[in-house]
């Protein structure tokens, strides 16, 4: 009985001592990521002018020329997919340590994302092996959706010809995010200006999402949106869709 008691009290310690970060940090981290990636976009747009052509009156112009909405949602797009597709390469490496039925096939890192919703290319186990492609699948709904946002995905479909469609119905990300004035029980435009407000909010966990299936050998695009545009908040449905999917 000493021997036991002693035993947990050692196992206690050693967990006491172990570096862990509230939930709600991660959170915010994630949440502070978008208005981050916009701050870096128009900062980059406005040193977009030659050093050699600038002067303190066009440094000023170029200041005060903001980028549009479509130039600033792309860049937004571009680097937070791309931070989620490096931190998706490392997760998975690390959680399917312990599933060695899994395939292990790292690839080298993408230095870009593919467009956004549009194909993948050459051919993918989505559509060329579907018990692998399944086991992939469960794999990121289950072990590394509850390791990142402490819980699984609630729906898991699929038309068997490489498409599929992941539902979480509290994203955690978004669940967070405050609502415009009005918004809330509306059905109309309040509800669609929250789905475009929470849109950027979605590219990081599209890149992790392809950054997990790329590590387990499966390429793929990825796209998401706000359930039932805006109406649905926070539920979030993210597709994918494997290389000569249908």
């Amino acid at each position: 009985m000493a021997d036991s008691s002693k035993a947990s009290h050692q196992n206690a310690g050693a967990d006491s001592d172990s570096n862990l970060v509230a939930q709600s940090c991660f959170d915010l981290l994630l949440i502070e990521l978008v208005p981050l990636a916009q701050r870096i976009a128009t900062q980059l747009h406005a040193q977009s002018l030659p050093q050699t052509h600038r002067t303190p009156l066009t440094a000023s112009k170029a200041a005060s020329t903001p980028l549009d909405d479509t130039e600033l949602h792309d860049a937004m797009y571009y680097r937070l997919e791309s931070l989620g597709y490096r931190v998706g390469l490392g997760l998975a490496e690390a959680l399917s340590a312990s599933h060695p039925l899994l395939p292990t096939a790292l690839p080298a890192p993408q230095s870009h994302p593919p467009g956004k919703g549009g194909e993948a290319g050459g051919a993918s186990a989505l559509t060329t092996n579907p018990t692998a492609a399944l086991d992939t699948l469960k794999f990121l709904c289950k072990d590394v959706w509850t390791a990142v946002f402490k819980k699984q995905i609630d729906n898991l479909k699929t038309n068997h010809r490489g498409v599929f469609v992941l539902t979480d119905n509290r994203f955690e990300p978004i669940r967070r995010c405050s609502l415009p004035v009005g918004a809330a029980g509306s059905t109309g435009g309040g509800m669609e200006e929250a789905a475009k407000r929470a849109q950027p909010f979605l590219f990081f966990p599209t890149g992790l999402i392809r950054g997990v299936l790329g590590a387990l050998g499966v390429e793929a695009s990825v796209s998401a949106e706000v359930a039932g545009g805006g109406t649905g908040l926070p539920g979030v449905v993210f597709t994918i869709r494997g290389a000569g999917a249908r």
